[in-house]
């Protein structure tokens, strides 16, 4: 008897750890908005994961979407917050422009 409750106790705690496993494997994804048009040729991605590279990702994503279109991208403004274990996940907005090479605003020397 003695034996048989310490497996089933041994199972409920794997089962327990799988489904914790789990879930912490789940909130690694960053997913993102997808690209929303806020004007023209100005546009705004933003995502709320657990992961590290949030706003890395936003800038992956964003330059792939300019470049779909033969465009480069410029960055309007970028806002972040840094995960808080238990409290909040990173999260990060990014507002960008696709500009096309040509633009003189590419060109222009920072002072």
């Amino acid at each position: 008897m003695i034996l048989t409750l310490k497996f089933r106790l041994r199972d409920k705690r794997a089962s327990g750890l799988n489904i914790l496993l789990m879930i912490a494997l789940a909130g690694c994804a960053i997913t993102s908005t997808g690209v929303v048009s806020t004007g023209p040729d100005t546009y705004l991605i933003a995502s709320d994961a657990s992961g590290a590279e949030v706003t890395a990702g936003l800038y992956r994503e964003a330059n792939a979407f300019c470049a779909e279109q033969k465009k480069q991208l410029i960055t309007i403004n970028v806002t972040a917050l840094n995960r808080i274990p238990f409290v909040r996940n990173a999260s990060s907005k990014l507002e960008f422009r696709c500009v096309a090479p040509s633009d003189p605003v590419l060109n222009r020397n920072p002072t």
